[in-house]
């Protein structure tokens, strides 16, 4: 039930979205969105030992939203533990996808080492100080992208400011 009520809601989203018409992502240059923490669905695979350990996945969806909290695309992603110590710290890698009507940028997220509770889908994201996050490519009008993401986590939403060039 509740992957087909989630199918249902993306469905109207996208149709509210390209119904709306021009938007601020027809042109392959820096903009803003906005996640609303609520309205992203984490799911955790806990892999080999209980607990914190390689190959760990945290995979995760929402909705993107514009300034004034209307849905503008999607994020999707994975993040896995490719690194765990015996003092807790570990390294995780993360690819995520953004999709709006006009294409899709990816990035991906490599941080330093850290002690993160990646078993906790509430626990928050790592502050951009603390992670790299690499636009490696998309598609669209968002061909050729590359550039960097920053992310500002607040207590209900956050903002990404995506600094993004097309070749």
């Amino acid at each position: 039930m509740r992957t087909s009520l989630t199918s249902i809601l993306l469905f109207g989203l996208f149709t509210a979205m390209t119904s709306a018409g021009a938007h601020a992502f027809e042109r392959c240059e820096p903009f803003t969105v906005f996640a609303d923490h609520d309205s992203h669905e984490i799911t955790f695979i806990d892999v080999g030992e209980e607990g914190p350990s390689i190959g760990d996945r945290r995979v995760f969806h929402g909705v993107l939203q514009n300034e004034a909290g209307d849905p503008v695309g999607r994020v999707d992603g994975e993040s896995s533990v490719i690194y765990s110590d015996d003092e807790g710290k570990r390294r995780t890698i993360a690819n995520v996808v953004y999709q709006f009507p006009t294409g899709v940028i990816i990035y991906t997220i490599t941080p330093a080492l850290h002690t993160q509770d990646f078993g906790d889908a509430s626990a928050p994201l790592l502050p951009s100080s603390e992670a790299a996050r690499i636009i490696v490519g998309g598609s669209g009008v968002f061909a050729g992208a590359w550039g960097s993401v920053d992310v500002i986590r607040g207590d209900k939403t956050s903002e990404t400011k995506v600094n993004i060039s097309c070749r």
